[in-house]
């Protein structure tokens, strides 16, 4: 019985990492302040965590039918692994959490205000290691957040972007960018088992789609990076990549914009 619950944990964790798609969203105003958003569709695993549901009780209660917002401001002061600067940061963000299984749905909304350029820039960079320390997804699901229901360790930060610390993100006045900076780290972190399974997995489950959208209070004059396109007003750019593309091709994860 033993290595079943394993063999399922595995096989879940494995899924988690390579049926998501994520929308990643930034609006910027004409004073620098802007919202940070994150979206992530989970409705492609559901089929699999269905399958495993009897033999772990944190399937079944993430399962359960809901469409809950927790506010960050309600219980951010008690989460005394985030530092004073990350929890105003934070303060007046939120996450809706979205499952009806009857319908293959599964969705996990963040939603993070910003006051200026150098917030983002912060936000963005260390976003992942955030959620690990807030477990806002655990509240959402009726946790208190010393249970983490999102099965075993994993945390939904680093299962949207595990190769995040490799790169860098920057956002000065008019100018943003993300670049390769830390191959060596991005190779450590393909070395784990969790993520050669995926990588062997990903022909057979599907990949995990993963999409940057910039929404600028002015038209961009310059732009670059995978599949990047814009709106007819030049005011919405949208950069496009998969898990795939993260094993063969690192830099389709660069972009860079000048507006």
């Amino acid at each position: 019985m033993k290595v079943k619950i394993w063999l399922a944990a595995v096989v879940l964790s494995v899924t988690l990492f390579s049926c998501l798609d994520t929308e990643e969203k930034i609006v910027i105003k004409s004073d620098d302040s802007g919202t940070y958003s994150l979206n992530v569709d989970m409705g492609r695993m559901m089929q699999y965590m269905k399958a495993f549901a009897s033999q772990k009780e944190e399937i079944q209660e993430m399962l359960k039918a809901k469409d809950t917002t927790i506010l960050f401001s309600s219980f951010i002061d008690t989460v005394s692994q985030l530092t004073a600067q990350e929890k105003e940061m934070l303060h007046d963000g939120s996450l809706n959490m979205r499952v009806d299984e009857e319908n293959d749905e599964m969705k996990l909304s963040f939603l993070v205000p910003f006051k200026n350029i150098a917030h983002l820039q912060y936000l963005k960079q260390h976003f992942p290691e955030m959620l690990g320390k807030l477990k806002a997804a655990d509240k959402a699901m009726g946790g208190d957040g010393n249970k983490q229901a999102m099965s075993g360790n994993a945390n939904p930060g680093g299962m949207i972007n595990p190769a995040a610390q490799a790169y860098s993100f920057s956002a000065e006045k008019n100018s943003i960018s993300n670049r390769l900076v830390d191959k060596a780290a991005l190779e450590s972190v393909f070395s784990g088992d969790t993520l050669q399974m995926v990588k062997q997995a990903l022909p057979m489950m599907g990949d995990m789609n993963y999409k940057t959208v910039f929404v600028l209070y002015k038209p961009v004059k310059s732009f670059n990076g995978a599949n990047a396109t814009t709106s007819e007003d030049k005011k919405t750019v949208t950069f496009s990549s998969s898990l795939s593309k993260l094993f063969e091709q690192p830099e389709a994860f660069e972009y860079k914009l000048e507006y």
